[in-house]
C-alpha cells in the first residue's frame, strides 16, 4: 500500500512493518505520513492483535537527521508534532493488544513507538536507548510519561541525560520490555505469544487494557468503579 510501511494480515494479526532497511528504518517525514495512515487504515477494520516490526536489520532507529523532514515555520513544525504524538494515541488506544518485536537499534522516536505498545518483546541483540539530546532534541510521544512510570522519575533523567544505550538484558531488568528471546527465534516467539491472545476474547482484552491504562492515575475508588463497569459491560 505504502513504499516505508508494509502492512499484513494473517488470521491471528495485523504486521505493520517498518520498511526503510536501508536507513535502518529511520523515521522520514513520508514514513511518519505512512505509518499515521495505516494505523488509522487498521483502527477502523475489524480488531485483531496488531504487531509492529522493522525490516531488515533492526526495528527503528529514530528519525533520520539526514531525510527532508523540515520545519520551514512554526505551524510546519506543529502539524508533524501533533502527527507523532496522533500515532501514539492511536496505538494506546487501539481497541486490542499492540505488541512491538524488537531487533536490532530500537533508538530514539523508534524506542518511544515500541513504549507506546502493550507488550515488548526484544531479540537478545537489541540496543535500546534515546539520543535525542546528543543533537539538542527532546522526547516525544508520550515518553515523559512512559518511561518515568516504568522506571521511576531519576532513572528516567538518567537514561535520557546521558544518552544512555542499554542491552535487552539491562532493559528486561528495568521492568522496559517483557521478555528477551533469542535473536534468530524472536518472531516465532512472539507469533506464539500472538496465537494465544488471538484465542481470548478481545472486547475483554480491550476493557482490561483500557482498565489497566486508565489506572495508572485514578483513585482506588475510582478504580473499583471502573472495574464494575467494565464487567457489567462484558456479561451484557
Amino acid at each position: 500500500m505504502y513504499e516505508t510501511i508494509k502492512l499484513k494480515e494473517s488470521l491471528t494479526n495485523y504486521t505493520i512493518i517498518f520498511n526503510r532497511p536501508e536507513k535502518l528504518n529511520a523515521l522520514s517525514e513520508q514514513m511518519i505520513e505512512e505509518l499515521h495512515a495505516t494505523l488509522l487504515h487498521v483502527k477502523e477494520k475489524n480488531p485483531k492483535v496488531l504487531l509492529l516490526k522493522g525490516e531488515g536489520t533492526s526495528f527503528c532507529t529514530g528519525h533520520d537527521v539526514n531525510s527532508s523532514i523540515s520545519f520551514a515555520n512554526e505551524e510546519d513544525a506543529m502539524n508533524k508534532l501533533e502527527k507523532l504524538q496522533e500515532i501514539t494515541s492511536i496505538i494506546t488506544n487501539y481497541p486490542a493488544p499492540v505488541v512491538a518485536a524488537l531487533h536490532g537499534y530500537a533508538l530514539g522516536a523508534g524506542f518511544e513507538i515500541a513504549l507506546n505498545c502493550d507488550l515488548l518483546y526484544a531479540s537478545d541483540q537489541a540496543i535500546f536507548g534515546f539520543p535525542e539530546l546528543e543533537v539538542g532534541l527532546s522526547i516525544t510521544q508520550g515518553t515523559s510519561y512512559f518511561l518515568p512510570r516504568a522506571i521511576g522519575l531519576i532513572k528516567s533523567k538518567e537514561f535520557i541525560f546521558f544518552s544512555e544505550k542499554i542491552t535487552a538484558q539491562k532493559a528486561k531488568e528495568l521492568s522496559l520490555i517483557n521478555e528477551v528471546f533469542n535473536d534468530d527465534h524472536l518472531l516465532e516467539s512472539v507469533n506464539k505469544k500472538i496465537d494465544i491472545l488471538s484465542k481470548k476474547s478481545l472486547s475483554a482484552l480491550n476493557e482490561v487494557k483500557q482498565l489497566l491504562n486508565n489506572g495508572m492515575n485514578a483513585s482506588l475508588d475510582h478504580s473499583l468503579k471502573h472495574e464494575i463497569t467494565t464487567l457489567s459491560k462484558l456479561l451484557s
